[in-house]
């Protein structure tokens, strides 16, 4: 019983440190989780020499047509979509805080997240590990 109130006190920091990145995520990278639905279309990471912004529209232009599956072979058509893995409303956020936090697939929720904004997006990622 008297370990019930610190552990409630730990329980209480816990969601605040949550919902201050979680308030944080949303301001800093609401929308910017999309992506081609055809992974052979290249990242945006790897274009050099121009703004986000610009390798954003880049990303989008070449993400129309069909392609093909690389697994399957077939020709599938190419979509612009949202990832599952989001900042875009405060429950997303807590869901994808709980996946980096879990360490599962945490890089590519930080890759993610470089894509569409700048490089210095991995430091909400480091900051919150």
């Amino acid at each position: 019983v008297q370990s019930a109130k610190a552990i409630g006190n730990v329980l209480l920091v816990f969601v605040m440190c949550l919902l201050m990145f979680g308030i944080l995520g949303v301001s800093l990278f609401r929308g910017k989780f999309e992506a081609c639905s055809d992974e052979l279309v290249m990242s945006p990471l790897l274009v050099v020499g121009l703004s986000p912004a610009e390798k954003l529209a880049r990303w989008q232009q070449e993400c129309v047509g069909n392609g093909t599956h690389y697994r399957s072979g077939l020709e599938i058509p190419r979509e612009w979509q949202k990832s599952k893995t989001n900042f875009d409303n405060i429950l997303e956020a807590f869901l994808a805080l709980f996946e980096v936090m879990s360490l599962d697939n945490w890089r590519v929720v930080a890759n993610q997240a470089v894509a569409g904004t700048t490089k210095f997006s991995y430091f909400y990622f480091v900051a919150f590990v």
